[in-house]
Order: C-alpha cells, then structure tokens, then sequence
C-alpha cells in the first residue's frame, strides 16, 4: 500500500469511529465535516502525486 492510500485509509477509519464513538451531536458533525475535507484532499493528493490505480476504482 502506498503512502497516500494508507493516510486515506486512516482518515476515513477516523471518521467512521467519530461517527460512531462521539457523544454529543455537534462533536460528531464537525468531527465528520474536518475529517471529510482531510480524506478529500488526501484523494486528490493520492491521485495527482502517485496516479490512479484500478483498486481505488471499487472505492
């Protein structure tokens, strides 16, 4: 797995356990809202330094 795949995958393991594991709802939803950003922009990021590969196609 390479570098940006394996940040992604972090950051949307993060963002699920947020959504899952927060207490209050307002925590959760700007939880989710950064997280979110931070796992678009390492897409983009893994996309435009390493390329695309056909195993991100399922995902």
């Amino acid at each position: 797995m390479r570098l940006f795949e394996a940040l992604l995958y972090i950051s949307c393991l993060m963002m699920l356990s947020s959504l899952v594991f927060a207490k209050k709802a307002v925590r959760k939803n700007l939880a989710a809202a950064i997280l979110g950003v931070i796992s678009l922009g390492l897409l983009a990021a893994q996309l435009l330094v390493e390329g695309y590969r056909w195993q991100m196609g399922i995902v």
